[in-house]
């Protein structure tokens, strides 16, 4: 697991993001957006209409993938690589 799509994963978790949020957020120099492509082709991310904007939601999937590589700790979460 990519740890930049665990970042994203758990960005979305906190709520739904907008196509340009998630846009102006993730983008990168070349304009690539490689692990955002790869997370909705594996079902991690879905996108929707809502109030006519694209936008970007975390699916089960994508729930499950982030609650695997999240340690609870006394003061919140935290992520942890595991392969």
């Amino acid at each position: 697991m990519e740890l930049l799509t665990l970042y994203l994963l758990e960005w979305l978790d906190a709520r739904d993001r907008t196509y340009e949020e998630v846009m102006e957020t993730w983008h990168t120099p070349i304009h690539v957006f490689p692990f955002g492509k790869k997370s909705i082709a594996d079902g991690f991310v879905t996108r929707g209409l809502s109030n006519g904007s694209e936008v970007i939601h975390l699916a089960s999937g994508g729930a499950t993938v982030l609650r695997k590589h999240l340690v609870p700790r006394n003061h919140g979460n935290y992520l942890k690589v595991v392969s």
